[in-house]
């Protein structure tokens, strides 16, 4: 058998994510986070929800999830949530959310002021 980090994807998401890796990631706790943070029952509006690992935590504790993202490979996996297949830079929802949340997305974005390792600190300070 081989070790699971020689998993070769058969789906691949738009922005190069391996999908069938993404449903093997554990949870971490971050709605936990995101819940601390926000009241609960609000409305959430997830940005780059890949296959819903964090959806489904926020669901579970009482947030109304509207998860966005632009492969519907990863969207196939959401079940719990209204899903809107688009990308981040074109959506045009015409209604509001009580928080936005866009985790996982940070990884793939380019770093904005103070270079690459700025992205790190921005992360802890938001989790």
């Amino acid at each position: 058998m081989r070790p699971p980090y020689r998993i070769r994807p058969t789906s691949v998401a738009p922005d190069g994510s391996p999908v069938d890796l993404y449903p093997l990631l554990p949870e971490l706790g971050e709605g936990d986070c995101v819940a601390r943070a926000v009241a609960g029952g609000s409305s959430i509006l997830e940005l780059g929800c890949d296959t819903g690992r964090i959806t489904r935590q926020l669901i579970r504790l009482g947030f109304h999830v509207t998860a966005v993202d632009e492969s519907p490979e990863m969207l196939a996996h959401v079940q719990e949530a209204e899903t809107i297949c688009a990308r981040i830079e074109q959506l045009d929802l015409r209604r509001r959310f009580d928080a936005a949340l866009l985790a996982s997305n940070l990884i793939n974005a380019p770093a904005v002021s103070g270079g690459p390792s700025s992205r790190p600190a921005f992360g802890m300070q938001t989790w």
